[in-house]
């Protein structure tokens, strides 16, 4: 790529584990560019990588990065049909000017209580849903959260970046689908997109996009992005 080829040009830390807390493992880290010139940052922290008392910090920048507010906490207490359960992971993505659509991956801790998100002796994964809440104010307050519907073939839904804003307006969620917990036959997993063209109320039936029918390839982690002449690029 010669003289085009990227350098990192700064370096620092938006937000640091501190061991023997609840903060000690911080994961699956996000940043959304606001058209305001705002960064906002999302994390999941718990006390290590996988707990019942996990959740969502969210971060602010002004300043192009060089500086990051003290964590918040905007989504504690999150129960999906009286049930409780952990936050995974949030994304955001920006809707129009203030106005953010937060999609998270929700893992229920009530149906099988005390037991880690993935069954190593079956592939399986604890139940999970995945939530979405709005914010009308920059990210300072949010929707109460409103649950996206699944189809059983898709079993505990894994939602792998954050939905994406098309060039018509329409939206896309990049779905990676897994077993349920006791479910001990071959794993057929894939990686769908449902589109939406009412801003995320409804959303249509999952198409796959990455699939491995012999049941010998998996697609982790479809990371997906817009350009800004509305191309689609995605990796896994």
């Amino acid at each position: 790529m010669g003289d085009r080829a990227l350098q990192i040009v700064d370096r620092g830390t938006i937000s640091q584990g501190e061991p023997g807390t609840n903060r000690a493992c911080i994961t699956f880290g996000s940043i959304t560019l606001l058209n305001d010139g705002t960064l906002l940052a999302t994390a999941r922290m718990g006390a290590d990588k996988d707990c019942d008392q996990e959740t969502i910090e969210m971060y602010r920048s002004r300043d192009n990065g060089r500086s990051w507010s003290q964590p918040t906490m905007p989504f504690l207490d999150v129960k999906v049909g009286g049930q409780f359960g952990s936050l995974k992971l949030c994304y955001l993505t920006e809707l129009g000017p203030q106005h953010l659509l937060a999609a998270a991956m929700w893992v229920d801790r009530t149906s099988h209580p005390g037991i880690p998100l993935f069954n190593a002796a079956t592939e399986g994964c604890l139940p999970m849903a995945i939530l979405l809440a709005e914010s009308h104010d920059g990210g300072a307050s949010w929707t109460a959260w409103r649950t996206v519907p699944m189809p059983d073939e898709i079993g505990p839904p894994s939602l792998t970046c954050p939905v994406l804003k098309l060039a018509d307006g329409s939206l896309a969620m990049s779905i990676e689908t897994n077993k349920h917990y006791d479910d001990a036959t071959t794993w057929q997993q894939k990686a769908v997109f449902s589109h939406s063209l009412d801003t995320g109320m409804s959303w249509s039936a999952p198409r796959p996009v990455a699939e491995g029918k012999t049941g010998r390839f998996f697609n982790w982690d479809l990371r997906c992005a817009v350009d800004a002449f509305g191309n689609v690029a995605s990796f896994a």
